[in-house]
């Protein structure tokens, strides 16, 4: 299969090849080469990774991803890109989770499933690195990469004595080449007297590589890759939840119910408001994803019970609790979302529910799709013509 690349990804193609292609004369310098694409996200890096990798004529590629759900659907999107031969995950995946793909985190089976010479794609969690699993297995004989490709690489920047910032040491991962993908390149300073190693994307950073190609979000709508979409704010007064910040301490059970309470009322009186149908919901922890999910009902229940006018019946509101880790019943869910919607997707950055920072919870009203936090809103894409991004600080009232 051929895909033919829109023309900003030809663009970066170009660019990355230029970076990492070996000049006459010089040689690959002991580091490797390195280079960094940073674009909008939806504009389509893993396309422009498969490219790269084919221009490359890269036989060995290491695809370093930072959840499971991402494993899985950076694979399928390889091979949907043209990508061929093997393709292996080194996770904990098994079964029917792994979706036909044969993943190990044994370092002499990785040795033995990549020894010969045929084209290979290895897929893996930044977690195979933070346990050591490649490290290990690399010490063991596993041959160097042809093209490493980090993706949402942000996340291995910061302190470079932490576990994951083996991506960046050649004698630990060893590659000819890496490529860094992120929508939002990170920049560092090192802190304190104590001298230590930072990452940091620099625009010409000596550890990721100068920036080879960099399309803003401002870019990528203007040129119609991802639609515009809006940021609705919930400004939330709430007596109640006052006055339990007042009296008790912030992570108690009333402060975190009332909190509940009222996000939840907000949100709803939103969806009516602004005529959106589906919302994903972002938290911190996956027992406040589940408390949000079991209370939606009763909330919705109060609110068209006191307000009837205004407010759908309770039974035309429906949530449920979707934690990312176990990729089939993300799939189910998605499928539920896509059959009882009728607009949009959003997903988040990455792909669904892959950065869902502890877990998400799903609730269907009744138009676009909106994505609430009550974590630090991410860099969120607009797949929809029309989508909105809440949080519970800002601009509207609603009480």
């Amino acid at each position: 299969m051929t895909v033919t690349l829109r023309p900003h990804q030809v663009e970066a193609v170009d660019a990355v090849l230029r970076h990492l292609s070996e000049q006459p004369g010089q040689g690959i310098p002991p580091e490797g080469l390195r280079t960094q694409v940073i674009a909008a996200t939806g504009s389509g890096k893993t396309l422009i990774g498969v490219a790269a990798a084919d221009r490359l004529s890269a036989r060995r590629v290491l695809v370093l991803v930072p959840t499971l759900d991402l494993l899985l659907q950076m694979a399928a999107a390889w091979r949907a890109g043209g990508r061929r031969g093997a393709t292996i995950g080194v996770c904990s995946l098994r079964g029917a989770d792994s979706q036909g793909v044969p993943c190990t985190t044994d370092p002499d089976e990785l040795i033995a499933w990549t020894a010969g010479g045929e084209t290979v794609t290895v897929f893996a969690t930044y977690a195979s690195v933070g346990m050591g699993t490649l490290q290990r297995a690399h010490a063991a004989g596993l041959r160097v990469w042809d093209l490493m490709i980090v993706d949402e690489a942000h996340r291995v920047s910061g302190d470079g004595l932490k576990p994951w910032a083996a991506v960046h040491d050649q004698t630990q991962v060893p590659a000819v080449r890496r490529l860094y993908m992120t929508a939002t390149a990170r920049v560092w300073e090192a802190d304190g007297d104590r001298p230590r190693l930072v990452a940091s994307m620099d625009e010409d950073s000596p550890l990721f590589g100068p920036v080879a190609y960099k399309l803003k979000l401002s870019e990528a709508i203007r040129l119609g890759l991802v639609a515009p979409y809006q940021v609705l704010c919930l400004d939330i007064r709430d007596p109640d939840l006052y006055a339990a910040l007042i009296t008790e301490a912030t992570g108690s059970d009333a402060v975190r119910g009332a909190r509940l309470a009222a996000v939840q009322t907000g949100l709803m009186r939103a969806a009516v408001e602004e005529q959106f149908r589906r919302v994903l919901s972002f938290h911190s922890r996956v027992g406040e994803a589940e408390a949000m999910a079991a209370a939606v009902p009763g909330t919705a229940a109060r609110l068209a019970e006191d307000d009837p006018e205004t407010f759908p019946p309770a039974h035309q509101v429906w949530a449920q609790c979707w934690i990312g880790m176990c990729p089939s019943i993300t799939m189910q869910v998605m499928a539920l979302l896509a059959v009882c919607a009728s607009s949009f997707i959003l997903s988040s950055p990455s792909s669904s529910a892959s950065n869902c920072y502890g877990g998400c919870s799903d609730l269907d009203f009744t138009s676009p799709t909106v994505a609430v936090t009550d974590v630090p809103l991410p860099n969120l894409p607009a797949h929809a013509h029309q989508s909105h991004a809440l949080s519970s600080e800002g601009r509207r009232n609603t009480r």
